[in-house]
């Protein structure tokens, strides 16, 4: 068997294209695989969530508590700077 011609797979992206063709098809798809890129932990909040898509825990040198920080997924055509600053 060989992948193209006996069969096809299909969901997660490996290329620019697959992304792409991803946030075209479900976009909140795509915000799921963009924060597990980064080894983020997914919200399960769809609205509300103050545009926060997920959450990436790490830990400081010399610090004992585990520290956060926010994930904000954008895609799309229309992504500005203006988009990034807020």
């Amino acid at each position: 068997m060989k992948e193209g011609t006996d069969f096809t797979i299909e969901g997660i992206p490996h290329t620019l294209a697959g992304a792409r063709d991803l946030w075209q098809r479900a976009p909140y798809h795509f915000q799921k695989w963009a924060v597990e890129q980064v080894d983020g932990f997914v919200t399960t909040w769809r609205t509300g969530d103050g545009g926060i898509d997920g959450r990436l825990y790490f830990a400081l040198p010399n610090t004992p508590t585990l520290q956060s920080m926010a994930i904000e997924v954008k895609g799309g055509q229309e992504v500005s700077i203006r988009d990034l600053r807020a």
